[in-house]
């Protein structure tokens, strides 16, 4: 009998051919010998056998039938219970151990019992009246002691002679049958349990009486052949190295790891030896390591073997029941993975009902991992029992992005990444102290997005499970370049009446774009960490290998400034020129003309000092409009518009003082940065994503009217004042 030796990637699963244990030869062989007068009762052992379809034990009568027979090895325990009864119905009962001898050519072994008080004899046990049954357990080449009948029957020279055989009845059973977390060669061997029901009044469920005797014609007594099943299911997976993506060298499991195992049964209460079922309850433990066998099997890597119970379901679709690290790569499979890849005949022969694992049957899957993905993964159900499968190909290591503003429009981008690592293997990069949120430096592009497409110029791969990224667009149709200041990464904004609107994006976790109403926490903008909010999380952490397409969310990094002048007619009217001779002059004095927007956080400063001008083109007619000023974001204290009309009035305008009220104010995605006070805000600064619109109306006396309203992207109304001619 052989001995079982036991992430955000792609997989291919096959399920390749089984073979099957036929069950062992039964009929008599030989004569009971003869100890101090006495008869002993004489066993052999022919194997391991198949389990059928119906989970009753199929007995073959075909004593060439061989080649296909596990083999018990010499030297394994068997623990046995023995019930005579004799033609009165009186019954006897008995707990022995005996031990497997090497293997005849016909692949028998025979039994010694050569410990003291071991040997079981006819005379004992109603001689020739006897109708024998013996119900038996192991584990193949392990002498593990195994309690049969809730008796502890070691060590065997506390059970005299005399106290062999007694009428109180002993259950056939085994108590708490566990597997262990921790597997390899050696739980393989001594928790691998089988049984052998094959000697007993019934057989699958006919009264076949199977009962040892004396045979009247032959004048001997039967020579019982016990043959054996196993009760759990074994479970391999054979590991492929993808040569194109992985040296042999780096090609490792994580210290201490393989694959990991979760939900799969591993414990139950009761084992019933007469129906060859585990009839208490189940209990799950995590299996942490497979057992790994010394050499691969051919053309893999790694092979890995567990022993699980039967009745695992496979049918569930749980990412993470069978889990590996390797390479410092991270894959995570569902069960219903493996299972939908073993064909539909060989679900109604090799599992209950479809899908639950089955007594006696030894399934093999083989993974092929490459680099950004599990490769291939195929099945194989084989040694016990027999089965195909198909392929399946499943990839979730290339990089696929969505990038909407926050009306759901797709914008083609500029897209950087910075990457932040684990020292381990983790699913949360938040898990390790200090990270998932350094964003400041480190950004490698640009890499080229295309929204109709949904496709990078690039294709980025996720590397491993220790590397995490921070991804973030910027939007003007050329390719920005980076700058770092005061150790961050920025992109440069350039003020102007034809600016470029630059707009910056990043993943936030608060809000689906395209449907701004499903935010009910509004985002804000912070003077210090900028989009990034108040507490500096706002933006989504660092984002490991996953499957999902990646949304970043746009905002505006520039501040759209449109400026409105009129005059009053009358007495009062001011001359606002012709456009030619005559004209009105205007400038905005002392402000940033440039400015930078940080890749990491969104936060928008000036560069250089708050002390440029602008002037903006000369105008005249009876209405003049400067529409889109880009202006950088920025305070407003000591910024000031000065207008000069050609009939020599000069008006100087504090922008810092403007005021708008509370009411007017439409903060649709973005929390009002505004303090409000009796109701009223002051426009004291400029912010990004904001479009403002100033409309001054000019008298003699005066300024007579301000509205200042912000506009299609946040927007506000501001109040009417008074502004005096300086």
């Amino acid at each position: 009998m052989q001995t079982p030796i036991r992430n955000i990637p792609s997989i291919i699963i096959m399920v390749l051919s089984l073979q099957a244990f036929v069950a062992c030869n039964d009929d008599a062989i030989g004569f009971g010998g003869y100890d101090e007068g006495k008869t002993s009762i004489e066993l052999s052992v022919g194997g391991v056998g198949e389990v059928n379809a119906s989970r009753a034990r199929a007995i073959t009568k075909d004593p060439n039938e061989v080649a296909k027979r596990g083999i018990i090895p010499a030297g394994t325990a068997l623990y046995m219970v023995m019930e005579s009864q004799d033609a009165g119905a009186n019954k006897l009962y008995s707990v022995t151990k005996g031990v497997t001898g090497t293997a005849d050519a016909e692949k028998f072994s025979p039994i010694s019992f050569s410990e003291e008080g071991c040997t079981r004899y006819w005379d004992d046990c109603y001689a020739r009246n006897a109708q024998l049954t013996i119900y038996a357990a192991c584990s193949p080449g392990s002498s593990k002691v195994i309690e049969i009948g809730r008796k502890s029957v070691y060590p065997w020279t506390s059970m005299p002679t005399t106290e062999a055989w007694s009428n109180t009845a002993i259950s056939p059973t085994i108590v708490d049958w566990t597997v262990s977390d921790n597997q390899t060669t050696e739980t393989l061997r001594d928790e691998d349990l089988c049984y052998s029901n094959n000697i007993s009044k019934y057989t699958e469920g006919t009264e076949q009486d199977k009962r040892l005797k004396f045979n009247s014609g032959t004048r001997k007594f039967d020579q019982g052949n016990l043959c054996f099943y196993h009760a759990l299911s074994w479970i391999t997976f054979e590991i492929i190295r993808d040569e194109e993506s992985f040296t042999a060298e780096e090609f490792q499991f994580a210290t201490g790891t393989n694959i990991k195992l979760t939900n799969f049964y591993t414990e139950n209460t009761l084992f019933h030896i007469p129906t060859g079922e585990f009839t208490g309850t189940y209990s799950s433990q995590v299996i942490q390591t497979m057992a790994k066998r010394a050499t691969a099997t051919t053309g893999s890597a790694f092979t890995l073997d567990a022993l699980v119970m039967p009745t695992t379901d496979m049918s569930t679709t749980t990412k993470g029941d069978i889990h590996l690290i390797i390479a410092n790569n991270e894959y995570n499979l569902s069960k219903k993975e493996l299972l939908d890849k073993i064909q539909a005949s060989d679900k109604a022969s090799h599992l209950i009902d479809g899908e639950k694992l089955k007594p006696g049957v030894h399934y093999v899957f083989k993974l092929r991992i490459s680099k950004t993905k599990i490769k291939e993964i195929t099945a194989t159900i084989l040694d016990w029992e027999t089965g195909t499968a198909t392929e399946h190909t499943l990839s979730n290591a290339k990089v696929t992005l969505s990038l909407e503003d926050r009306t759901g429009t797709k914008e083609n981008a500029y897209i950087y990444r910075a990457a932040e690592t684990t020292t381990n293997i983790t699913g949360d990069i938040l898990s390790e102290t200090g990270k998932g949120y350094v964003w400041a430096t480190g950004y490698e592009g640009p890499n080229a997005y295309t929204a109709s497409g949904n496709t990078l110029n690039s294709t980025w791969y996720w590397p491993d499970n220790k590397t995490f990224y921070h991804f973030r667009a910027i939007v003007p149709q050329s390719a920005p370049a980076l700058t770092t200041v005061d150790g961050n990464d920025c992109v440069a904004l350039a003020s102007g009446d034809t600016y470029t609107d630059v707009c910056w994006g990043a993943p936030f976790p608060e809000m689906e774009p395209g449907n701004p109403s499903s935010n009910t926490t509004k985002f804000v903008y912070s003077l210090t960490n900028g989009f990034a909010g108040t507490d500096g999380h706002q933006i989504h952490y660092a984002i490991g290998a996953t499957e999902s397409p990646l949304k970043l969310l746009l905002f505006h990094m520039m501040s759209d400034v449109t400026i409105n002048i009129r005059s009053v007619t009358g007495d009062a009217q001011v001359d606002l020129g012709d456009g030619t001779s005559t004209t009105t002059q205007i400038e905005l004095k002392n402000i940033y003309t440039e400015g930078r927007v940080q890749l990491g956080n969104g936060l928008v400063l000036g560069s250089g000092t708050q002390s440029g001008t602008h002037t903006f083109p000369l105008q005249g007619g009876t209405t003049l409009k400067w529409s889109n000023y880009g202006a950088i974001p920025q305070p407003l204290a000591g910024v000031v518009l000065e207008i000069t009309t050609p009939d020599h009035n000069h008006y100087l305008i504090d922008l810092a003082n403007v005021k708008a009220s509370a009411s007017n104010i439409s903060s649709k995605n973005v929390q009002n940065p505004y303090a409000i006070v009796d109701g009223k805000c002051t426009i004291n600064r400029w912010y990004p994503d904001y479009k403002y619109t100033y409309s001054f109306t000019l008298s003699k006396k005066g300024v007579t009217g301000i509205t200042c309203t912000i506009m299609d992207w946040e927007e506000v109304k501001a109040d009417d004042e008074e502004i005096q001619i300086k």
